[in-house]
C-alpha cells in the first residue's frame, strides 16, 4: 500500500505527479540532440530552422508556466497537519 494513502492533499499531489506523462522541455531536448551532432551543415542547420523556433516558443512557455508555479508554492502559507507524521 501506499505509504502516502489517505493523507489528504499530498496523497493528492503524489498521485497527480505520478499520473503525470514523463517529460522534457522542447528546448532542453533539442539542445541535447544538437550536442550529440557531430557536425551539421548549413543545409542541415536551415532545416532544423522550424523546430528551433517551436522549442523556443514552447521551451519559453513551460519556463513561464514553472516560475508560476515556484512563486505559488513560495507564497503558499504553511498547513499545519491534524496527524502526527511518521518517525516522530
Amino acid at each position: 500500500m501506499d505509504q502516502f494513502a489517505g493523507r489528504g492533499a499530498l496523497a493528492d499531489i503524489l498521485t497527480a505527479l505520478r499520473a503525470a506523462p514523463r517529460h522534457v522541455n522542447p528546448a532542453v531536448a533539442l539542445e541535447r540532440e544538437l550536442e550529440r551532432a557531430e557536425h551539421l551543415t548549413l543545409e542541415q542547420i536551415f532545416a532544423l530552422q522550424p523546430r528551433l523556433e517551436h522549442a523556443v516558443e514552447r521551451g519559453a512557455e513551460e519556463a513561464r508556466v514553472v516560475a508560476d508555479a515556484l512563486r505559488a508554492l513560495r507564497a503558499a502559507r504553511a498547513v499545519p497537519t491534524p496527524e502526527t507524521p511518521d518517525g516522530f
